[in-house]
Protein backbone atom coordinates (compact mmCIF):
# COMPACT_ATOMS: atom_id res chain seq x y z
CA UNK A 1 0.00 0.00 0.00
CA UNK A 2 1.08 3.59 -0.63
CA UNK A 3 0.86 6.69 1.52
CA UNK A 4 -1.45 8.83 -0.63
CA UNK A 5 -0.89 12.15 1.19
CA UNK A 6 1.67 13.41 -1.34
CA UNK A 7 -0.74 12.75 -4.24
CA UNK A 8 -3.68 14.80 -2.93
CA UNK A 9 -4.73 17.55 -5.34
CA UNK A 10 -2.40 16.40 -8.14
CA UNK A 11 -3.26 14.30 -11.19
CA UNK A 12 -1.71 10.85 -10.95
CA UNK A 13 -2.54 7.45 -12.40
CA UNK A 14 -3.01 4.70 -9.84
CA UNK A 15 -2.82 0.93 -10.07
CA UNK A 16 -4.96 -0.84 -7.51
CA UNK A 17 -6.13 -4.31 -6.54
CA UNK A 18 -9.63 -5.03 -5.36
CA UNK A 19 -9.91 -6.60 -1.92
CA UNK A 20 -12.81 -7.21 0.38
CA UNK A 21 -15.78 -9.48 -0.05
CA UNK A 22 -18.86 -7.52 0.97
CA UNK A 23 -17.48 -4.00 0.61
CA UNK A 24 -15.14 -3.09 -2.25
CA UNK A 25 -11.79 -1.94 -0.89
CA UNK A 26 -9.05 -0.85 -3.27
CA UNK A 27 -5.40 -1.23 -2.32
CA UNK A 28 -3.30 1.19 -4.35
CA UNK A 29 -0.05 -0.47 -5.33
CA UNK A 30 1.50 1.99 -7.78
CA UNK A 31 1.30 5.69 -8.71
CA UNK A 32 2.76 7.39 -11.81
CA UNK A 33 2.32 10.94 -13.16
CA UNK A 34 -0.81 11.25 -15.29
CA UNK A 35 -0.39 11.11 -19.07
CA UNK A 36 -2.93 13.90 -19.47
CA UNK A 37 -3.57 16.88 -17.19
CA UNK A 38 -5.95 19.84 -17.15
CA UNK A 39 -5.52 23.00 -15.07
CA UNK A 40 -7.44 26.25 -15.09
CA UNK A 41 -6.80 29.70 -13.69
CA UNK A 42 -8.55 33.04 -13.48
CA UNK A 43 -11.75 33.99 -11.68
CA UNK A 44 -14.92 32.26 -12.86
CA UNK A 45 -16.97 35.47 -12.76
CA UNK A 46 -19.40 36.52 -15.52
CA UNK A 47 -17.49 38.63 -18.04
CA UNK A 48 -14.04 37.57 -16.78
CA UNK A 49 -11.38 35.56 -18.63
CA UNK A 50 -10.30 32.07 -17.65
CA UNK A 51 -7.54 29.91 -19.09
CA UNK A 52 -7.41 26.13 -19.40
CA UNK A 53 -4.25 24.17 -20.17
CA UNK A 54 -4.12 20.61 -21.47
CA UNK A 55 -0.80 18.81 -21.20
CA UNK A 56 1.81 17.56 -20.90
CA UNK A 57 3.00 16.85 -24.39
CA UNK A 58 6.35 18.28 -25.46
CA UNK A 59 5.67 17.17 -29.02
CA UNK A 60 3.17 17.89 -31.76
CA UNK A 61 -0.22 16.62 -30.72
CA UNK A 62 -3.95 17.21 -30.50
CA UNK A 63 -6.15 18.29 -27.58
CA UNK A 64 -9.88 18.50 -26.85
CA UNK A 65 -12.02 20.08 -24.10
CA UNK A 66 -15.56 19.30 -22.94
CA UNK A 67 -17.73 20.65 -20.11
CA UNK A 68 -20.84 19.71 -18.19
CA UNK A 69 -22.88 20.90 -15.23
CA UNK A 70 -22.65 17.48 -13.57
CA UNK A 71 -19.82 15.07 -12.71
CA UNK A 72 -19.74 11.35 -13.37
CA UNK A 73 -17.33 8.42 -13.14
CA UNK A 74 -17.18 6.14 -16.16
CA UNK A 75 -13.97 4.06 -16.49
CA UNK A 76 -13.41 3.47 -20.20
CA UNK A 77 -10.12 1.57 -20.41
CA UNK A 78 -6.58 1.60 -18.94
CA UNK A 79 -5.15 3.67 -21.83
CA UNK A 80 -7.91 6.21 -22.51
CA UNK A 81 -8.81 6.67 -18.85
CA UNK A 82 -12.05 7.61 -17.08
CA UNK A 83 -14.76 9.98 -18.26
CA UNK A 84 -15.56 12.30 -15.37
CA UNK A 85 -18.39 14.35 -16.95
CA UNK A 86 -22.05 13.48 -16.77
CA UNK A 87 -25.39 14.65 -18.00
CA UNK A 88 -25.48 16.98 -20.97
CA UNK A 89 -21.82 17.09 -22.11
CA UNK A 90 -20.88 19.99 -24.41
CA UNK A 91 -17.87 20.25 -26.67
CA UNK A 92 -15.79 23.34 -25.85
CA UNK A 93 -12.65 23.46 -28.03
CA UNK A 94 -9.93 21.57 -29.86
CA UNK A 95 -6.54 22.35 -31.32
CA UNK A 96 -2.97 21.25 -31.92
CA UNK A 97 -0.07 21.30 -29.47
CA UNK A 98 3.38 22.49 -30.41
CA UNK A 99 5.01 22.40 -26.98
CA UNK A 100 4.58 21.42 -23.37
CA UNK A 101 0.91 22.42 -22.98
CA UNK A 102 -2.03 23.60 -25.04
CA UNK A 103 -3.69 26.81 -23.88
CA UNK A 104 -7.35 27.73 -24.33
CA UNK A 105 -8.50 31.20 -23.24
CA UNK A 106 -12.18 32.03 -22.95
CA UNK A 107 -14.47 34.47 -21.18
CA UNK A 108 -17.23 33.41 -18.80
CA UNK A 109 -20.49 34.53 -20.44
CA UNK A 110 -21.82 37.74 -18.90
CA UNK A 111 -25.08 36.11 -17.78
CA UNK A 112 -26.20 36.62 -14.16
CA UNK A 113 -28.20 33.38 -14.34
CA UNK A 114 -24.95 31.41 -14.33
CA UNK A 115 -23.91 32.62 -10.87
CA UNK A 116 -23.69 29.73 -8.41
CA UNK A 117 -23.42 27.00 -11.04
CA UNK A 118 -20.64 24.42 -10.84
CA UNK A 119 -19.00 23.74 -14.18
CA UNK A 120 -16.95 20.57 -14.71
CA UNK A 121 -14.41 20.37 -17.54
CA UNK A 122 -12.28 17.53 -18.85
CA UNK A 123 -9.85 17.27 -21.71
CA UNK A 124 -8.14 14.67 -23.85
CA UNK A 125 -4.77 14.72 -25.57
CA UNK A 126 -2.59 12.61 -27.80
CA UNK A 127 0.82 12.87 -29.39
CA UNK A 128 1.20 12.85 -33.16
CA UNK A 129 4.35 11.45 -34.77
CA UNK A 130 4.04 8.61 -34.05
CA UNK A 131 0.31 8.86 -33.42
CA UNK A 132 -0.39 7.86 -29.86
CA UNK A 133 -3.65 6.90 -28.19
CA UNK A 134 -5.97 9.52 -26.73
CA UNK A 135 -5.63 10.02 -22.98
CA UNK A 136 -8.32 11.71 -20.90
CA UNK A 137 -7.21 14.34 -18.40
CA UNK A 138 -8.23 14.87 -14.82
CA UNK A 139 -11.44 16.89 -14.41
CA UNK A 140 -11.53 20.42 -13.02
CA UNK A 141 -14.50 22.06 -11.34
CA UNK A 142 -15.14 25.74 -10.83
CA UNK A 143 -18.11 27.62 -9.42
CA UNK A 144 -19.38 30.67 -11.29
CA UNK A 145 -19.00 33.43 -8.69
CA UNK A 146 -21.10 36.55 -8.24
CA UNK A 147 -19.99 39.92 -9.65
CA UNK A 148 -18.18 41.03 -6.49
CA UNK A 149 -14.77 39.35 -7.05
CA UNK A 150 -12.64 41.31 -9.51
CA UNK A 151 -11.43 39.75 -12.74
CA UNK A 152 -8.00 38.20 -12.35
CA UNK A 153 -6.01 37.69 -15.52
CA UNK A 154 -5.19 34.03 -16.04
CA UNK A 155 -1.59 33.27 -15.22
CA UNK A 156 -1.21 29.50 -15.33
Amino acid sequence: MLDLDKYVGKPWEFTATLAGVECPIWYITKAVPAKGTLVYCGNAVPGCPIRMRVGPTGVIGQWYLWYSATPDFLPIDPVLGTAMLGGNIKFLATGNTFGATATYDTTVPNAPGLVGLNIYAQGARRDVGPIGPFTLTNPVCFKILGPSPPCILPGC
